[in-house]
């Protein structure tokens, strides 16, 4: 009996957390960057044609959803701090049904439509991926980073499901009943994941602080030099991702290559990605944060300066496997940075507000990128300066991320939940 209970007790140790990292995956997968964001191109078309309105039009709503997700996600990060992370999970979830739906049934008034998908960007924060990332300090030390990768993995297996099954829905039940059909992916896959696998662990209580000296802490975390030069290191890897990214295609038919083959080479981003999220969280519990940064630091210099057109055309087929690994890559160094940096009190806002500074390079890369080709005719300046950015960031991101790991007060690797 004594040996059929530990063996019993080891199963637990080894299963429960487990599960708990394939559910924050799970719902990744339906959070609103795959399930609303990624397909929007899918319905682009379908809604335009049927509305009569312009590509700047739909744009505009994209923006607005992109926006209003970095708006919200300080508060997100408050509310995670106050409510904690299942109740926020579990709010969005339901809040980002309800708006997709809601979009299903819309007349075409594109202030009423505008409305609403600023609305999905609130409500979709709160399903966002630092949500359910947050969860995992609490339980993980030692393999942080290898869990850290393998929920991330959620968004990619999300990001390549979406588009194809939104295609599918669209010519099978129309937009409208594809809306709808999304809509209850939430409900149907990262409710019961929220409900009966993601479980928080009690805070520890805290004497020796009163409420006005942890706000002042946060406070004075927030203003700090370190975290600026986190929050400035992790933009710039936003606006060259996103940026470059956005533009790959047609940088690459400007230099001669057929739609197709453009459209073929950027295809491996998808893939590299997903390579990227799971091997940096890998690396970053053997190698650290400094190295690791290093690598995606290097990928996201040298990505622009291969679409240059000074840079052999052998080697275009690089750049969006380089950019594909920075920004997966990134999304495990983020939350890791912080944890690392920061410890875990006042994990979320501190996060949340890291959150929103990437964000705001996801949305200014592309912008910058097309003003300047508006102006110059041609991207090789702007290809420039953006690596050299990126470039010289990365000495400030050395200097913010701190010491070893050994600078953080110690903590018990918890294996169990």
């Amino acid at each position: 009996m004594k040996s059929e209970s530990l063996i019993s007790s080891n199963e637990t140790e080894l299963k429960r957390p487990s599960l708990l990292v394939i559910a924050c995956a799970l719902g990744m997968c339906v959070s609103v960057a795959p399930l609303y964001l990624t397909s929007f191109s899918i319905f682009l078309l379908p809604i335009s044609e049927e509305f009569a309105w312009s590509r700047g039009q739909m744009s505009a709503l994209f923006a607005a959803t992109a926006f209003s997700i970095g708006i919200a996600s300080p508060l997100v990060g408050l509310l995670m701090k106050r409510l904690g992370i299942r109740r926020v999970l579990l709010i969005g979830v339901f809040s980002l049904s309800a708006c997709i739906l809601v979009i299903s049934r819309l007349p075409g008034s594109f202030p009423f439509y505008l409305f609403i998908t600023t609305l999905v960007g609130f409500a979709g924060a709160a399903t966002n991926t630092f949500v359910y990332v947050s969860i995992l300090p609490q339980w993980f030390t030692g393999r942080l980073g290898m869990m850290m990768g393998i929920a991330m993995t959620g968004i990619g297996i999300g990001q390549t499901i979406m588009p194809v099954l939104s295609q599918f829905l669209i010519e099978s039940l129309g937009w409208r009943n594809a809306y709808a059909c999304l809509a209850l992916l939430p409900m149907l896959i990262a409710l019961p994941c929220i409900v009966f696998l993601i479980k928080e662990k009690p805070a520890p209580a805290i004497q020796d602080k009163s409420q006005l000296e942890r706000e002042l802490s946060l406070r004075n975390i927030l203003t700090s030099m370190p975290f600026l030069l986190l929050g400035f290191s992790f933009l710039i890897i936003a606006v060259v991702a996103s940026g470059v990214g956005l533009h790959t295609v047609p940088i690459l038919i400007d230099r001669g290559l057929t739609p197709m083959q453009a459209a073929s080479i950027a295809a491996a981003s998808g893939i590299a990605v997903f390579v990227g999220r799971l091997g940096a969280g890998v690396l970053l519990d053997y190698l650290g944060a400094r190295i690791v940064g290093a690598g995606i630091f290097a990928a996201a210099t040298l990505a622009p300066l291969l679409l240059t057109s000074y840079a052999p055309e052998i080697l275009l087929f690089l750049v969006p496997v380089l950019l594909g690994l920075a920004l997966g890559a990134e999304g495990d160094l983020m939350p890791f940075s912080v944890r690392k940096r920061f410890g875990l009190d006042n994990y979320s806002v501190i996060y949340s507000w890291l959150f929103l500074m990437f964000n705001a390079g996801i949305m200014l890369g592309p912008l910058v990128m097309g003003l300047y080709y508006d102006y110059a005719a041609d991207y090789n300046g702007i290809l420039f300066a953006i690596s050299g950015m990126v470039f010289v960031s990365y000495p400030l991101f050395w200097a913010a991320i701190g010491g070893p790991e050994s600078e953080l007060p110690a903590e018990p690797v918890t294996r169990t939940i």
